[in-house]
């Protein structure tokens, strides 16, 4: 929302548009973020407020690797960061995120689960870079193959241990439907609000 101030001298009057501020400060935590991106969060929690002896932790784990986030007090709400040199070293997945408290006292009371994709850094890439995703990635052999157009690198594609072109008409159109389903749903999740910290 724009609001204006009013200025005046003996002869004139002005406005001026104050414009809002745009914070890089989230309350909630995103679906996807960059490597190599500063992470800052600041999460409110009533029912465990970081006064109160709390602390806000997530555990991210995918098959490329894992990654860990432990709040810092700031009053009652939880402040989650990591700077750039951290999250850099975040390989790029889809992870699944476990969010949980624990108390001084030692009770730990599991949250959330969900999941976080960790985007690879274009910033620091210096020649050509294949950003597709695995599943576009087969998607995209199984479709040139059942087209008649595969090259010789998707001629080598093994899936479960089976070269595609030792699959049966019934699992090439099968398997692809699988990778289109994986395909559609990392499509809804990257339409969610992605925020790059800078």
């Amino acid at each position: 929302m724009v609001s204006y101030s009013l200025y005046c001298t003996s002869h004139r009057c002005f406005f001026s548009a104050i414009l809002p501020t745009m914070s890089n400060q989230l309350t909630t935590e995103p679906a996807a973020l960059y490597s190599g991106d500063t992470i800052n969060w600041l999460i409110s929690l009533s029912d465990y407020p970081a006064s109160g002896g709390w602390t806000l932790k997530y555990n991210a784990v995918s098959a490329s690797g894992r990654f860990a986030l432990v709040s810092t007090a700031s009053g009652d709400d939880h402040l989650i960061s990591a700077n750039s040199a951290a999250t850099a070293a975040y390989p790029a997945a889809v992870y699944s995120l476990i969010k949980y408290v624990e108390h001084t006292d030692g009770t730990r009371i599991t949250l959330a689960e969900s999941e976080i994709t960790i985007k690879p850094n274009l910033a620091d890439k210096t020649a050509a870079f294949d950003n597709r995703s695995h599943a576009k990635k087969m998607l995209d052999t199984l479709t040139a193959f059942i087209e008649g157009r595969a090259n010789p690198d998707q001629l080598r594609v093994t899936i479960n241990g089976v070269s595609i072109d030792k699959m049966t008409a019934k699992e090439l159109f099968e398997t692809r439907a699988l990778y289109e389903e994986k395909y559609r749903q990392e499509q809804q999740k990257s339409n969610k609000i992605l925020v790059r910290f800078v």
